[in-house]
């Protein structure tokens, strides 16, 4: 196994996972970067990155990207490249979503990262992307013997996951991102009735299916990733308690709770929200379709409460990697929970290239 330098151009073999690495989401809300210290019996988190590119606006709905979202894209890459030499990172791998997984032109956006900046970015599926999330979430909590759902809201697709004792039974991603869905269906401030009730009524169609894929099966646990679960999370603590969470891992959000905020959220403009909450531009114009898409998710499913996840695509890439080397070194793989990844346990060609 090799993994990939920093600029791209060598790279060097090793018996074990280099001691510090990168990992970077290039997401159609966000490009997030973490930077991991690989010890003995896991990895521990030193720095985080993120900046609101908004790959996804207008991407997901005309199917490309348009040249300035490319170049601001390309621009964080090279900074999150430089943030993590000075970080003394060793390698970095980059993962898009789907944003540059559906743009017509994504190709050309993955070509001049690694021309002009000496970053490989691997386009991942929603099926990997999906496994990844619940490879995380297993890691981060004790999943013995319960069965749980995992839900993550991107700013392009929604990640659902079900899985019994570590062991997924089944798994989905869905067009139904916070970003597509305020593009598609949002277009007044603050939105009219009639765009959230068109809105509730598309995501309840499309998750009919998991619905009746998971009737009779109740599960014990919800657990959400992602900024928009998390954001919900936090504003809801923060308006139950009156000041924000010090760590929303573990936190829980009550499905009465997010109906509040959903409807407060609802009445206000963009300008509103980013005052109320301290939300980016970006990520208050975005929330509503979030919290909508939330609540159907619970609702689907019949939950009352959900627990945050800090750990999400990001940290389930770095445990991969690590899996993989380990195996090839016969090392036991890392978990806190030792969790089974179910069927298609491994990266798949197109990924293992990236580090080859």
């Amino acid at each position: 196994m090799s993994w990939m330098s920093l600029d791209g151009a060598t790279s060097r073999s090793h018996q074990g996972p280099p001691s510090k690495v990168a990992v970077i989401d290039v997401g159609s809300h966000s490009i997030h970067m973490v930077i991991a210290k690989i010890r003995k019996g896991g990895f521990r988190i030193v720095g985080r990155y993120r900046e609101a590119v908004g790959l996804g606006y207008g991407t997901l709905v005309e199917g490309r990207l348009s040249p300035q979202v490319m170049a601001a894209g390309l621009r964080t890459l090279k900074a999150m490249a430089a943030s993590a030499a000075r970080e003394g990172v060793e390698y970095v791998l980059s993962v898009a979503t789907s944003a540059i997984r559906e743009a017509a032109n994504g190709a050309e956006f993955i070509q001049r990262a690694r021309t002009e900046l000496g970053v490989d970015v691997a386009v991942i599926s929603g099926h990997d992307e999906a496994r990844l999330i619940f490879r995380a979430v297993s890691s981060a909590f004790d999943l013995a013997g319960k069965r749980v759902l995992v839900a993550d809201i991107g700013g392009g697709s929604v990640e659902v996951v079900q899985a019994y004792d570590g062991q997924i039974e089944w798994q989905s991603s869905l067009k139904l991102g916070a970003v597509r869905m305020t593009e598609e269906f949002i277009e007044s401030d603050p939105p009219e009735p009639t765009e959230i009730c068109a809105l509730r009524t598309y995501v309840d169609k499309r998750l009919r299916p998991l619905k009746l894929r998971a009737f009779g099966v109740k599960s014990d646990l919800m657990i959400a990733t992602s900024g928009t679960f998390r954001r919900l999370a936090a504003m809801a603590h923060a308006r139950r308690t009156g000041k924000a969470p010090a760590d929303i891992h573990g936190c829980e959000l009550e499905r009465r709770e997010l109906s509040r905020l959903r409807a407060l959220l609802c009445a206000q403009t963009v300008a509103e929200r980013e005052r109320m909450s301290g939300l980016s531009q970006r990520r208050a114009r975005v929330i509503v379709a979030g919290a909508v898409v939330a609540e159907a998710l619970m609702d689907a499913f019949g939950q009352r409460t959900v627990r945050i996840s800090d750990w999400a695509l990001r940290e389930g890439v770095i445990l991969e990697l690590i899996d993989a080397t380990l195996a090839e070194s016969g090392s036991a793989r890392i978990s806190k929970s030792a969790p089974s990844r179910g069927k298609g346990s491994r990266l798949s060609p197109p990924w293992l290239s990236v580090l080859s």
